[in-house]
């Protein structure tokens, strides 16, 4: 049964499907909570916007030790998601109403991204792809989780903003009206600036759009046509670029943005260190460069023009090859930084196939293919070659940074909809048999065939993609349980406080104990790079160090009222040594070497990470102790057990500041007192 695709009604019908499926697959997790420590970070200034109708100039509950921090540049997203809230529930402010909003918001930001894919894939291609590349991103693991129940944060509509560029630019590619052209051109210039206030990912867009720029004017240059029809086409280009970036310039003047300081930072950050104003020369000389090539080329006759089509494929290899060398260069300069111990910003390589299931084979065999299209088809050489740059831009950032997956698996399913449309040939033409020559032996096969088999690998790869999203799903774990107890102190904290209590604990929870219990923290930002970039190295040591006097003069730094420590940081040893020493020595250094931590007793066994322990001596104390009291495996172990957890530690974090605070030592007990206690989680307050 033949099924019309371009009948509306069965494209409708498809898409809602489709976004059942996705809808289904995103509440799947069951989180009743935010995912991640920054989304509540985001849903505290959506909340303050909802309630006061304004932004403060400074984040005054974070850094308090500075008077708070300037909020980050990205603050139109939370305009958008408090304006959106307004416009559904009015002036309501009830909490839970709008914790339910923001922890449905990237489902919704979700599926509107699918729609989007549709719309490019369906203008790349037709309609019968656009639908493949939309069922594509809704099952695709990598989407999946970053815009799932709860995953609250700025790219949920900053993804939304680097669609759009990349739908208004095909529009732009495939017009031939001049004025809807130029138009088109524009507003891919000016959402790209509209970006660089909801999302640091603009700048990828730039260096896409860039690109792609100095490309196209090469590539228009070495058309097979008549040299005035080109050097037209090449003015017109010239045309189309130039309102490009006046619009690009202006929405980022319009908007207090600096392009090519924030590029000079991001690059720092890769470990390579260039001054923006070398990085603006650098880029009008090489505009500059390509404009002046391209219009040398022309001149030259169609044999030359020739041997450089040729060499098209190769080229684009060069450029793999460039971008792979670039990433080996960044990973190996940051192989020793902090990253190595914060999950969203190590390497992506490892999670590539959890993460995007056996479309991953497409995506790679997409990048072998593409040049051989772009050397074949003039006509479509700039539609190719910005598809090739976008997925090897998203493939570079997903291989840099875990936390860039979800820029891979949009691109990742608009390439497959190229895949599917050139190399597996849905569409049927007047041939019903395709010829191979292998060995000098002509081999046919059936069209119909390779359909059938193409449709078989599409339902296993569809099959992969839900495998793996039904895995992720299991494990999805909110910053709340993470860092369990935290929460409900944080509560009790905002009942049993004076308003704007300081509290000292380590950044990650200080999202959670800002939003809950709407006190100060002492940090919040694992990359915070302002005035007190030293305040993660305190606070590390603070916990780590043996010395507890040396702690008293860290808490006397900064002045808190109340310190909080929470089981997960038991865990965090190793990190915390990361940073105020150095990733090298935490890695060589025995914190957690042989770690139980935090335990429930079932029966008469103590169970510790799904380990069953039997062995343990029958004297245990909620106090610390200097003697080991428990034989693990002929090892010395310290067993503590108190009100309602027990917790079994190695002798390297029982002499730690944390572990001597926590279990109430006779050396820290006259600086600090329990106030509270509970699921494992202790608050003690600051004596002065």
């Amino acid at each position: 049964m033949n099924i019309d695709f371009n009948n509306k009604y069965v494209v409708a019908f498809s898409i809602f499907l489709i976004l059942f499926i996705a809808f289904f697959l995103r509440i799947s997790s069951n989180s009743t909570d935010l995912v991640d420590s920054d989304s509540f970070y985001h849903a505290r200034l959506v909340k303050h916007l909802v309630q006061e109708g304004e932004l403060p100039d400074n984040d005054s509950l974070a850094y308090y030790q500075v008077g708070g921090v300037p909020l980050i540049k990205t603050n139109f997203f939370w305009f958008i998601v408090s304006g959106l809230y307004k416009i559904f529930f009015g002036s309501n402010t009830d909490f839970v109403l709008l914790y339910q909003f923001l922890l449905f918001f990237p489902i919704v930001c979700g599926l509107i991204g699918i729609v989007l894919i549709y719309l490019i894939s369906r203008k790349l291609f037709n309609s019968k792809i656009g639908l493949i590349s939309a069922l594509f991103t809704a099952t695709i693991p990598s989407i999946i989780y970053r815009t799932s129940i709860g995953f609250f944060e700025d790219e949920n509509i900053g993804v939304l903003f680097f669609l759009l560029s990349i739908l208004f630019f095909v529009y732009a590619l495939r017009e031939n009206n001049s004025f809807k052209k130029n138009l088109y051109y524009g507003i891919t210039g000016f959402i790209i600036a509209l970006t660089s206030m909801i999302w640091r990912g603009y700048i990828l867009l730039f260096l896409i759009f860039f690109t792609q720029i100095c490309f196209s004017y090469l590539l228009i240059s070495i058309k097979l046509a008549n040299k005035n029809i080109v050097f037209k086409e090449l003015k017109n280009f010239l045309i189309n670029s130039a309102i490009f970036f006046v619009s690009m310039l202006f929405g980022l003047t319009l908007f207090g943005q600096n392009l090519f300081e924030d590029l000079s930072f991001y690059l720092m950050l890769g470990g390579i260190v260039i001054n923006e104003n070398i990085l603006l020369v650098l880029s009008l000389f090489l505009l500059g460069f390509s404009i002046l090539l391209s219009f040398l080329i022309i001149q030259k006759k169609n044999v030359f023009k020739k041997k450089l089509i040729k060499l098209i494929p190769f080229a684009y290899y060069l450029i793999i090859g460039f971008a792979t060398l670039l990433l080996f260069f960044v990973l190996n300069k940051t192989k020793n930084s902090i990253n190595l111990f914060i999950y969203e910003e190590i390497s992506g390589l490892p999670f590539m196939l959890e993460q995007n299931g056996l479309g991953l084979i497409l995506i790679v065999l997409s990048l072998i293919v593409i040049p051989f299209f772009v050397k074949s088809d003039g006509e479509k050489r700039l539609e190719y070659f910005f598809l090739f740059l976008v997925l090897n831009a998203g493939l570079f950032m997903a291989l840099y940074q875990l936390k860039n997956m979800l820029i891979f698996g949009v691109v990742l399913s608009i390439g497959i909809g190229f895949l599917i449309q050139k190399v597996f040939l849905l569409d049927t033409n007047s041939k019903t048999q395709l010829k191979f020559n292998l060995l000098s032996n002509d081999f046919r096969v059936s069209k119909f065939f390779l359909k059938k088999c193409f449709c078989f690998l599409l339902i296993i790869i569809v099959c992969s993609n839900l495998f793996y999203t039904f895995l992720m799903i299991q494990n999805v774990e909110p910053i709340t349980q993470k860092i369990f107890g935290v929460k409900e102190a944080s509560i009790w904290l905002k009942s049993n406080s004076e308003n704007s209590s300081k509290v000292f604990s380590w950044w990650d929870a200080g999202h959670l104990i800002t939003f809950f219990g709407e006190q100060k923290v002492v940090c919040d930002n694992r990359n915070y790079f302002g005035p007190q970039s030293q305040v993660n190295k305190d606070v590390a040591e603070f916990f780590s160090t043996n010395d507890v006097e040396q702690g008293v003069k860290i808490i006397s730094k900064y002045s808190p009222d109340y310190i909080l420590i929470y089981p997960k940081l038991f865990t965090q040893l190793r990190v915390l040594k990361a940073y105020y020493k150095s990733p090298k020595e935490a890695l060589e250094s025995n914190f957690n070497s042989n770690y139980y931590g935090f335990c429930e007793r079932l029966d008469n066994n103590i169970i510790c990470d799904g380990q069953i322990l039997v062995d343990l001596r029958e004297d245990k104390s909620d106090y610390w102790q200097n003697v080991s009291n428990s034989l693990i495996d002929g090892e010395e172990y310290y067993f503590y057990l108190g009100e309602d957890f027990y917790f079994i530690i190695d002798e390297n974090t029982n002499q730690t500041n944390l572990a001597k605070i926590f279990f109430e030592s006779e050396e820290t007990k006259k600086y600090y007192k329990k106030v509270y206690s509970k699921n494992g989680t202790r608050m003690f307050e600051v004596l002065k």
